[in-house]
C-alpha cells in the first residue's frame, strides 16, 4: 500500500537519509526501529538523488521502510 508521508504528521527520525546524493550506493544495511505503528519514522529515505542504487537492506519495525521522493532519476 502506498501513502503519502507528511499529511499531518512530522517526521522526527531518518535510519539512513541521502538528499542530493549522485551515485551513492546503500547495500547491506539494518535498520531496526521499535515500531511499526510510529508513523514519524522512516528506515531508509532517498530524495532528489541521481544513479543510485539501494539494495539489499533490511528494515524493521519503522512507521515507513522505505522512502523515495522527489527527483530520483535513474535510482537502482
Amino acid at each position: 500500500m502506498l501513502q503519502k508521508i507528511g499529511a499531518g504528521q512530522a517526521i522526527s527520525t531518518i535510519g539512513i537519509d541521502l538528499k542530493s546524493c549522485v551515485g551513492a550506493q546503500v547495500s547491506n544495511n539494518i535498520v531496526k526501529g521499535y515500531s511499526v505503528s510510529n508513523i514519524s519514522r522512516i528506515g531508509i529515505s532517498t530524495a532528489q538523488s541521481t544513479n543510485t542504487t539501494v539494495n539489499c537492506n533490511l528494515v524493521d519495525s519503522t512507521g515507513y521502510g522505505f522512502y523515495f521522493g522527489g527527483l530520483c532519476p535513474v535510482l537502482n
